[in-house]
C-alpha cells in the first residue's frame, strides 16, 4: 500500500491557496485556508499529553481560555487561574 500523500502538497491546491492568501474576498469559503496550514506547521502542532488525567488539564485550559475569549478577560489572570486549578489536580 502506498504511503498517504497529502492533498495541501499538489500543484492545484498550492494555487487555490496562493489564491486564497492574495484574495480572500474572491473565495470565502476558503480564506480559512493560510490559518490552517500555519497551525499545522511543526512549531505549532499540539499533541496531546501521555499523562493519566490530561483529559482534566485539557478540560481546565480549555474552558478557561473559552471563557477569557468569551468575556474578554486579562490573559494574565486567566493563566494564573489555570495554574491554581491545576495545582488542584495534584
Amino acid at each position: 500500500m502506498p504511503p498517504r500523500k497529502s492533498v495541501y502538497n499538489s500543484i492545484e491546491v498550492q494555487n487555490i491557496i496562493k489564491n486564497v492568501k492574495n484574495n480572500t474576498n474572491e473565495i470565502n469559503n476558503l480564506n480559512h485556508l493560510p490559518t490552517l496550514l500555519e497551525v499545522w506547521e511543526v512549531d505549532n502542532v499540539y499533541f496531546r499529553s501521555k499523562i493519566s488525567n490530561f483529559y482534566f488539564v485539557e478540560q481546565i485550559i480549555i474552558n478557561n481560555v473559552r471563557d477569557m475569549m468569551n468575556n474578554d478577560l486579562d490573559p494574565k489572570v486567566v493563566s494564573d487561574k489555570i495554574f491554581e486549578e491545576l495545582n488542584l489536580l495534584q
